[in-house]
């Protein structure tokens, strides 16, 4: 991606044209507008996923039987060792877990 938006309107970009007479147009982009760019792709895919997370603490602490299932689902599948790494096989026997995705 970033690759595209250095190269974009210049010779090394697939689509570019010598033809477009406004030359405003085709002009490379300068690094502050790189940098927007960069910048609120990184801030829209956390933005979206801190939007998640507070919804989620948001609606476990207004529905308390919700989050008690949960919790005993987490303690149903591991037990007394809540150090170890999560697996593959963790996930899949989460069901609540996968109603929140």
């Amino acid at each position: 991606m970033l690759t595209s938006i250095i190269t974009a309107n210049t010779p090394r970009d697939i689509n570019y044209t010598n033809k477009i007479d406004n030359k405003e147009v085709m002009r490379p982009m300068t690094d502050p507008e790189i940098r927007g760019i960069i910048s609120d792709g990184i801030i829209a895919g956390t933005d979206s996923t801190a939007n998640t997370i507070s919804f989620i603490v948001y609606y476990l602490a207004h529905y308390p039987d919700v989050k008690k299932k949960m919790l005993n689902e987490i303690d149903r599948i591991f037990q007394d060792d809540k150090t170890r790494p999560i697996t593959e096989n963790d996930i899949h026997n989460l069901k609540r877990l996968s109603m929140a995705n």
